[in-house]
């Protein structure tokens, strides 16, 4: 017997679902027709058909499959209630990726439009980068044959579950070895693709050479560098709201800065010769520096990371009493233990490396570090 042939759907695509669809796929089409129908043999539900007109008119058998599925999901997701819950499976599928971005914009403008929650399921780094965190779920293997979800990703670290090498590593400055050893210890407890993320580097020239001089020209270049100091650099609880500085106190903000920080940061300022402009480039990128200072800075939790490593073994001795000096005499007592001979500073980084990895992921202190890595990657 013959198979019996029906059509669901036969009509012209309405203007308002051919301007999405041409905006998607960044085309201008004169018109679109489309055709739902169970017509080819063997098919157990209904297939599209799609007769493009842009200049020549032709159908879905020389039109690229991303055309397709962007009608599809054009004409079924602006069909959809207000309120309805829309699932689809890898929609950017033979979509380029300036396509792919444009099809992300096109859903989150029906969510807002229309109060949607619309769940996809994708590998696209372009659907994924800018979304919430929280709204990245990654599912993957438990190791026992199960599925877990992971509630919410960096897209980074999203795409590194899935194969890909981390791109844009995002780089923690910090002033020693011993503080570089003890974010990557703290940095254990964090996600695998998170970790995979980050990149720990000692910044020559301590705390004044980072905020002077790398900071500002990390700002003006955009990198995702972001800076531990230790305890002992902080001034100030928090570092001054540029948005809430009124431009009558523009004229202090050398000397704002300058008691927030300690001193005047090198900026990269243009202008040339003209003194107004100069002065105008010169605030501005000061209240920038302000914004960037409060997002990319922060503290460990003790004054020294001397400090943490001695009261994760000798928590009764009040170490973070102790000064700089004091506490460096008693991390090389801690470290030698009943050893007479005093450990160089070559000996002291390794013997330390060892040491800190015998302190627990749930130390007060370390938990205190990785939040602060927790809130960069994910803030």
């Amino acid at each position: 017997m013959g198979h019996r042939e029906r059509i669901f759907e036969n009509r012209v695509l309405k203007p308002y679902e051919l301007t999405e669809a041409s905006r998607i796929l960044g085309r201008s089409y004169d018109s679109a027709h489309l055709i739902r129908h169970s017509l080819y043999p063997g098919n157990r539900g209904r297939d599209l058909s799609v007769v493009f007109k842009r200049g020549a008119e032709y159908s879905e058998a020389f039109a690229g499959s991303g055309e397709i599925a962007a009608v599809s999901a054009v004409v079924d997701v602006l069909a959809a209630d207000e309120y309805s819950l829309i699932l689809l499976d890898e929609p950017e599928t033979s979509l380029h990726p300036g396509a792919q971005r444009s099809m992300l914009r096109f859903l989150l403008d029906q969510i807002k439009l229309k109060k949607h929650q619309i769940i996809i399921s994708t590998h696209s780094s372009e659907f994924l980068t800018g979304l919430p965190h929280e709204a990245i779920k990654v599912f993957e293997d438990n190791g026992k044959t199960q599925s877990r979800i992971l509630p919410r990703s960096s897209p980074a670290a999203a795409l590194n579950r899935l194969g890909r090498p981390p791109q844009n590593k995002r780089r923690v400055l910090v002033e020693d070895s011993l503080a570089e050893q003890l974010v990557l210890h703290a940095a254990k407890g964090l996600d695998p693709g998170d970790r995979e993320t980050l990149e720990v580097k000692v910044a020559p020239g301590g705390a004044e050479s980072i905020l002077k001089y790398l900071g500002p020209a990390a700002m003006v270049s955009g990198d995702e560098v972001f800076v531990l100091l230790d305890g002992d650099q902080k001034k100030v609880k928090e570092f001054s709201d540029p948005a809430q500085i009124a431009p009558a106190e523009h004229a202090q903000l050398d000397s704002r800065i300058k008691q927030e920080l300690g001193f005047e940061p090198q900026y990269h300022i243009q202008g040339g010769r003209d003194e107004a402009a100069h002065k105008k480039a010169k605030i501005k990128a000061q209240l920038s520096y302000l914004a960037w200072l409060r997002k990319h800075l922060d503290f460990f939790p003790r004054q020294l990371p001397e400090h943490i490593i001695l009261e994760a073994f000798e928590p009764t001795r009040r170490h973070s009493d102790a000064g700089s000096i004091d506490a460096k005499a008693a991390l090389k007592k801690l470290l030698s233990g009943s050893a007479e001979i005093e450990p160089s500073a070559e000996e002291v980084t390794t013997l330390a490396r060892f040491k800190i990895a015998e302190i627990p992921q749930d130390n007060a202190d370390l938990t205190t570090i990785r939040e602060c890595l927790q809130k960069w990657l994910h803030g």
